[in-house]
């Protein structure tokens, strides 16, 4: 199966990846607004992608054919007037 994660520099990406290379077979495909090139490593592919970019996510992902997406990306923060609000 063939799994491509939004965002790899978060913890909840982090940890989603360390699990699936441990505990699966699966092909892993990460979007990375903080990588350089592409990297593979095993089981591993890593994309460098500008997550706010459409087309070039849509083009990744049509490239790869996932058979699921895991959105991790996040937009923004939580300001403390916010937090209040919560």
């Amino acid at each position: 199966m063939k799994i491509l994660i939004t965002e790899a520099s978060n913890l909840v990406a982090e940890s989603i990846i360390r699990v699936l290379q441990r505990e699966s077979e699966h092909s892993i495909h990460v979007l990375s607004e903080k990588a350089k090139e592409k990297f593979v490593f095993g089981k591993l592919n890593l994309y460098p992608a500008d997550l706010m970019n459409f087309r070039q996510v849509k083009d990744i992902a049509y490239s790869i054919k996932p058979d699921v997406i895991i959105n991790t990306f996040e937009f923004g923060t939580i300001y403390e007037n916010d937090k209040k609000k919560m």
